[in-house]
């Protein structure tokens, strides 16, 4: 029996259930509807109202995804989530201070969001402000020091600032624990290269 047939579940968790099911499984459409479906019997579930707004946010639908962001934001402040979707919305509108100021709420107190942190370090280079988020890069560099990704990621950071010693030292002890990873060891290779420098 599925969690949402279960006795005692009532239409708006049923819905919710399935909706937040529907999204982790990558089925926008019927995730969508069935947010709106039981957005319609209680409207300001602050989970529910951000989830549709990260879902408009992933079918490139910015202005109608701000609308529920910010106020999934008004209803849960904090959450980290709905921070970094609204960044995601900055960026498709092509404001980058606003994108990389949400970016840094959204990962300065949680480690979980690894993907918005591309998102930050390419803002945060676009707008040459690699020195102000190569600490916040570096925190999560640490905390995942066993991703190639995150890794490579802080080492682009240091090689954009010339810290060619410390991107150096970064690579080859992520190289002693994960010997043969190729990501990590082309970049590590590419230091040599003239052209990097």
């Amino acid at each position: 029996m599925l969690a949402a047939d279960a006795y005692g579940v009532d239409e708006f968790d049923r819905k919710r259930i399935m909706a937040i099911a529907a999204a982790r499984c990558g089925l926008t459409a019927q995730a969508m509807g069935l947010c709106r479906e039981a957005l319609e019997l209680r409207p300001d579930d602050a989970e529910l109202v951000g989830e549709l707004g990260i879902l408009l946010v992933a079918t490139n639908r910015a202005d109608e995804a701000k609308t529920y962001l910010e106020r999934a934001l008004q209803l849960e402040p904090g959450n980290d989530r709905f921070m970094g979707a609204s960044g995601l919305v900055h960026l498709l509108e092509g404001r980058l201070d606003e994108a990389m100021a949400c970016f840094e709420r959204a990962l300065e107190d949680s480690y979980d969001n690894v993907a918005l942190l591309d998102h930050y370090a390419s803002v945060a280079d676009e707008l040459g402000r690699s020195e102000d988020a190569a600490g916040l890069i570096q925190r999560f560099a640490d905390f995942h020091a066993g991703s190639s990704g995150v890794t490579c990621t802080y080492a682009e950071v240091l090689m954009k600032l010339k810290r060619w010693d410390e991107a150096r030292d970064r690579l080859e002890n992520f190289l002693l624990l994960s010997p043969g990873n190729q990501d990590v060891q082309a970049l590590l290779d590419s230091l040599d290269q003239p052209e990097t420098r």
